[in-house]
């Protein structure tokens, strides 16, 4: 029994010692007014782009000069991070008849496509330890 509570008081000791950072994210080169910026946050390579472990989103009504700022938290961590400006904020990339996104995106550290595949997740990964700020552009 002893041992029971030892341990326990182990992982709460670990729980609360788990830190949150606040990592500002600015999303750059925005041309619409239209829509939203949906941010999806990655934290493993084997579910990049697939499956999101929180996704954000971001309103442009306070959108200066094609730029917009959101502060969230996150424990510390490896993370990577897509950007769609879901213009007609309808929750998918459009494409056009060439299968060519009509709506802007965008990646952590600025990575870029690869012929029709996303960049990787080692791409796109950042470390956060610290409160940090990305910037990430959207492309057209």
């Amino acid at each position: 029994m002893r041992h029971i509570l030892s341990l326990t008081l182990i992982l709460i000791s670990f729980i609360c010692n788990a830190q949150d950072y606040n990592l500002t994210i600015e999303v750059t080169k925005i041309t619409s007014r239209s829509g939203v910026i949906r941010i999806g946050v990655y934290n493993h390579e084997n579910q990049f782009t697939e499956h999101p472990i929180k996704n954000i989103v971001i309103l442009k009504n306070e959108m200066i000069n094609g730029t917009v700022k959101k502060q969230i938290n996150l424990p510390a961590g490896i993370y990577a991070f897509t950007l769609l400006d879901d213009e007609n904020n309808n929750n998918k990339m459009d494409y056009n008849f060439i299968i060519y996104p009509k709506e802007g995106y965008g990646f952590s550290n600025n990575a870029k496509v690869k012929g029709l595949n996303p960049p990787s997740f080692n791409d796109c990964k950042i470390l956060l330890d610290k409160d940090k700020k990305i910037p990430i552009e959207v492309i057209r």
